[in-house]
């Protein structure tokens, strides 16, 4: 016979909704008495505060106040988020409220990683579909011009991104010349060289066969070619090479011109790999045409 107190718990159990992470913070700012506590992730960027949180960019720790961090270990994650909170200064927790302390910060945790894969979810699958729908539309056609621009296009809406620019390498040259742009860099994007020898990040993930990320271009200006830099003005600053089977065929150029941006190691891998799928569509078209040729010239015997 069941006890009826534990269909009592298990209905309360079911129907009470769990704490927010604004009322777990503010929970948990009300115990250690602070002035202000935000989550921080990884990239410095501020994910939920609560109380009179200062200017995201302000640093500074009024008199009498002290400012704690806490490093916060979320799923799988290998780099911590962060507690941050600004606390009277030489404040203590009793030990009456260190326990209920402790499982605040555990229910963040945990509360944490459950908004994360609910939004992994449809992240996931919207991915997979642009993945699939892109691998179709490249497969089904053989030239070259139209393959470029689906794949601009593609890895604009794909990854975020404000723009993005594929170079080809002509190899007799020793150049990579402009081929392929999203909008609003389609226009001119022909005329666009850069010398393989250039000290640029494109020419130097091209010389080197290895992807490179900048994640702020006015930190690191001297990576970067200034006449690229001007033309297009990306932030943040994503290259990859076009490889197969160690033959460079270009470079792909991902731009985000909205502000510096740490692209995760999931962005990287998923660029990695529609970027292989771009430079295999690419040897497919070559192929084909030096197929094309070689018909064309024994039918012309």
């Amino acid at each position: 016979m069941k006890h009826p107190a534990l269909g009592v718990l298990a209905h309360h159990a079911a129907t009470v909704l769990p704490p927010s992470l604004p009322e777990l913070l503010e929970r948990l700012r009300t115990i250690v008495g602070a002035t202000w506590l935000r989550i921080e992730l990884p990239t410095g960027e501020t994910l939920v505060g609560v109380g009179a949180l200062p200017p995201s960019s302000s640093t500074a720790v009024p008199a009498g106040q002290v400012r704690e961090e806490l490093p916060l270990m979320i799923g799988h994650a290998q780099t911590p988020w962060k507690l941050v909170m600004m606390l009277p200064d030489g404040h203590t927790v009793s030990d009456a409220d260190s326990d209920a302390v402790a499982a605040l910060i555990g229910l963040l945790r945990v509360t944490v990683f459950q908004q994360q894969l609910r939004d992994e979810g449809p992240r996931q699958l919207n991915e997979t579909r642009l993945l699939l729908e892109f691998a179709r539309t490249v497969a089904g056609t053989l030239d070259m011009a139209s393959i470029l621009n689906v794949a601009c296009d593609y890895l604009a809406r794909l990854l975020d991104v404000t723009g993005v620019v594929i170079y080809q390498y002509d190899d007799r040259a020793g150049t990579l010349v402009g081929a392929a742009a999203s909008e609003p860099y389609r226009e001119g994007v022909e005329a666009q060289q850069i010398a393989l020898d250039d000290h640029g990040v494109t020419a130097t993930a091209a010389r080197e066969l290895r992807p490179i990320w900048i994640p702020d271009a006015e930190a690191e200006r001297h990576r970067l070619n200034p006449e690229v830099l001007l033309r297009y003005g990306g932030r943040a600053v994503f290259v990859l090479p076009m490889v197969n089977r160690d033959e460079l065929f270009g470079v792909v150029c991902l731009m985000d011109s909205r502000g510096p941006r740490a692209f995760t190691p999931q962005q990287q891998e998923l660029a990695t790999a529609t970027v292989g799928q771009l430079a295999l569509s690419i040897a497919n078209a070559r192929l084909y045409d030096s197929l094309w040729n070689s018909y064309a010239e024994l039918a012309a015997v």
